[in-house]
């Protein structure tokens, strides 16, 4: 029995994840439908499938739930496919729909308005401040970034917002929905679902041997601390792994369902199962930084991908006279023939894996061995293919049959899976005639057939088979509520005639409930495209510069705005810049990861800017509504996306003055965009864009020391280099790591078309990297020149 407030939310990357998670203790899923899922290559869900999953979910003794993600970023011209998309999760009977999107939400409140809708990790909301905000905003649950710690879920939790907690999966480096990493450099955006995880590879210390997996983070695996945030009142605790397989779903689900019901009798069965769930896929484990603010040890710099459970060490591989090598090794946990065998190999980002082909037989047995017991030794061909294996090298178990034997995760029969339409059937028969009236959905069809009626010879038998035959809906997707029949005279009326009539009423009950659906998809496409044409003002160009070292504006007069932002500047730094440019010109930046300990001190240099007469801002997350004094002006940042015509209106709507077009947007989408919007969003041409923003240090991944501590402290910028010879450079600000590209985002060639399609706002950053006055002047010199 589930004794917990909290919900276990499982992944569910296909059906048969789905049906898994439920059958092994899940309360509720979340997956995707086949397009806009931030999981574009899981399986995902075709309507059907959806259908199917959710009228399972709502039919167990305990109701389950499943919620619909759709949180990718929404382009323009993809706006009629998102809302037939929600108009489809609606439609299915989904309990919720998880957005990362202000417009699809938008969107989505048009389209289904009785939808509740969650705010995805993707919103990087990760204090008090950015989750009240999304609450008032109509979001019904948040989800809040994996980076926080329990100190600070408690306090959000404890507000009364309905939080949902991620407790074991795979790990982003960098917070999630503020990764333009992938979309930068392989031209495959992780806020669109299409993640090619170059975090996962290989890095460099530029002018060094040093060397590994720099972003590659270990698992999140919270085991039996989420019985604590449980208690502190966190809504779901959500598993990762919509990418991962039906077993893997099964066998994490089950884990935490016995660890939350309080179920495993020893301390040795609980670890059996951590051992268990590691033979299915798992990095190294790490609880991130739940316990502590900047957690060391939270990236795995030597291998990635699987590894599984550790049994032991290579203790001899010898050459049998057919040329075969053989492994010999002591095993700590049982194994069968077909188990899968992993092996670390010095200076390679995976490990050897092969399956178990055969066991080393004892002296004088004749018959094969099947399995060895835990503690045994034993002996296992190497394939052919095998490298050299070094002794002492740790042997892991990558699989287990006895692991895929002991979870279920076959789809459930297709009978507990249909969903099937209440329908109410009255027939009546007269003498010369028999009619057929039903009703399913709210729709009504009927009809008859006129033909002379004699009195049944056996009244009884003759009603039973009339009902009968009324019942037979077989394949038809209905199922009979009531039927009422209406015969006083006791008249015979053949089988073949009901059965006739209960096809067609069915087949017309079927097409209008079609024909229902399709015109609400239609609608709700043709809502979304039918926007009222918005003609842009006529306003000047607007010319901005945005930097984080006041310093570096020096050389720089001519700038409209002048964003100077709240990060490693003294106050009186920014003053002195203030003073200099005028200070009706300026913007102030408000930071974009304000954490709990951040956050006093945020508040007063806000309270302070604002009573020297400071009003404007410039919002780089959804917390910005609550920092900022009620009645300034609040211009929307990149981070804040607005990828289309829905979320640029909702945050007008929202009180924002204007946006800015994200460094990821393509440049179809942004001459889309500024045709309707050139006077309200900003085009950025220049900026050392943040590819990564994370609280793990890969610099000191790599064994070396960063800027922000140790004999180094001062040089704020690391050099990494890729195996292809692809430089990123670091920089760490009080622990906090900032990627950026070694050469900066340049959209100068955008200029004259986003010109002539309508663009009036520009800016130009100078942030993260160290500008000089000089080098900054020539930059803005030049772009303003085109």
């Amino acid at each position: 029995m589930n004794k917990t407030r909290a919900k276990l939310l499982a992944p569910a990357g296909g059906p048969e994840a789905g049906y898994a998670a439920f059958r092994h203790g899940a309360d509720a899923v979340y997956c995707g439908l086949r397009n806009f899922s931030a999981r574009a290559e899981a399986v995902n869900f075709s309507a059907d499938e959806l259908r199917e999953l959710i009228h399972f979910a709502h039919v167990q003794p305990r109701r389950r739930e499943v919620f619909v993600t759709l949180n990718t970023l929404m382009a323009e011209a993809e706006i009629p496919q998102f809302a037939d998309a929600i108009c489809t999760a609606a439609e299915c009977g989904a309990d919720a729909l998880i957005v990362q999107d202000l417009g699809v939400a938008r969107l989505a409140r048009t389209v289904a308005p009785d939808l509740p809708l969650h705010a995805s990790t993707q919103m990087a909301l990760h204090n008090l401040e950015g989750a009240r905000t999304a609450q008032r905003w109509g979001f019904s649950q948040i989800t809040l970034a994996r980076e926080l710690t329990f100190d600070e879920i408690r306090v959000i939790a404890a507000a009364g917002v309905p939080v949902e907690v991620f407790i074991h999966g795979a790990l982003c480096y960098s917070y999630s929905g503020l990764c333009l990493m992938s979309a930068v450099r392989n031209g495959r955006s992780g806020n669109r679902g299409r993640c090619a995880y170059p975090c996962r590879d290989r890095y460099a210390l530029a002018g060094s041997g040093e060397n590994g997996l720099a972003f590659s983070m270990k698992d999140l695996a919270l085991g039996e601390s989420v019985r604590a945030l449980d208690a502190m009142g966190v809504a779901c605790l959500k598993i990762e792994g919509r990418m991962k397989s039906p077993l893997y779903v099964a066998a994490v689900t089950d884990y935490y369902r016995r660890i939350l019901d309080d179920a495993f009798r020893s301390e040795r069965e609980l670890r059996e199962a951590e051992e268990d769930l590691q033979t299915i896929f798992s990095r190294k484990w790490t609880r991130l930084h739940s316990a502590t603010t900047h957690h060391e040890g939270v990236i795995d710099p030597h291998i990635t991908g699987h590894r599984g459970v550790r049994i032991g060490e290579v203790d001899a591989v010898a050459a049998r006279p057919d040329g075969v090598r053989w492994l010999r090794f002591r095993t700590s946990r049982a194994l069968q023939l077909h188990d899968g065998i992993q092996i670390d190999l010095p200076g390679q980002d995976r490990p050897f894996g092969f399956s178990i082909a055969a066991f080393e037989a004892p002296p004088n047995r004749r018959t094969p061995v099947f399995e060895c017991p835990a503690g045994s030794w034993v002996g296992v061909p190497l394939p052919p293919e095998a490298p050299r294996l070094p002794d002492g090298a740790a042997v892991y178990c990558a699989s287990s049959q006895a692991v895929k034997q002991r979870f279920d995760t076959a789809l459930p029969p297709q009978a507990d899976r249909k969903p099937r339409i209440p329908l109410t059937m009255v027939l009546e028969i007269s003498a010369d005639a028999i009619r057929l009236r039903a009703q399913a959905g709210g729709l009504s069809a009927e009809a008859s057939i006129a033909d002379a009626y004699a009195p049944a010879k056996n009244p009884e038998r003759n009603a039973a088979s009339l009902a009968e035959s009324c019942a037979k809906l077989g394949e038809t997707g209905f199922v009979l509520a009531s039927l009422a029949i209406d015969n006083p005279d006791g008249l015979f009326a053949p089988v073949s005639q009901i059965n006739d009539l209960r096809r067609q009423v069915c087949a017309r009950l079927s097409d209008d409930l079609a024909a229902v659906s399709a015109r609400r998809h239609a609608e709700a496409s043709a809502t979304a495209a039918a926007r009222p044409p918005r003609v842009p003002a006529a306003t000047p160009p607007r010319w901005s510069v945005r930097t984080d070292r006041p310093e570096c504006l020096d050389g720089i007069d001519d700038a409209d705005e002048v964003v100077l932002d709240l990060g490693p500047a003294s106050d009186a730094d920014i003053l002195r810049a203030a003073d200099r440019v005028g200070r009706g010109r300026v913007r102030l930046a408000l930071p974009l990861i304000v954490r709990a300990w951040e956050r006093d001190a945020l508040c007063a240099r806000i309270a302070s800017f604002a009573a020297q007469g400071f009003s404007r801002w410039l919002a780089t997350n959804s917390d910005a509504w609550a920092l900022a004094p009620e009645g300034h002006d609040l211009e929307a940042d990149w981070t804040l996306s607005a990828w289309n015509s829905e979320a640029i209106e909702e945050w007008l709507d929202r009180g924002a003055s204007g946006v800015t077009l994200s460094p990821e947007t393509t440049r179809d989408d942004a001459e889309a965009l500024v045709r309707t919007w050139g006077d309200i969003a900003t085009v950025i041409l220049h900026q050392d864009t943040p590819l990564m923003i994370s609280e793990a240090c890969p610099v000191s991944a790599l064994g070396a020391s960063c800027g922000s501590c140790g004999p180094k402290r001062g040089q704020e910028e690391t050099r990494l280099r890729t195996t292809r010879g692809e430089d990123v450079v670091v920089t760490m600000r009080d622990c906090r790591a900032l990627v950026t590209n070694a050469a900066p985002h340049e959209a100068s060639a955008w200029a004259a078309p986003l010109r002539e399609a309508g663009a009036r706002r520009w800016r130009v950053d100078f942030c993260i990297r160290q500008y000089t006055a000089e080098g900054a002047a020539a930059i803005w010199k030049k772009l303003k020149a085109m």
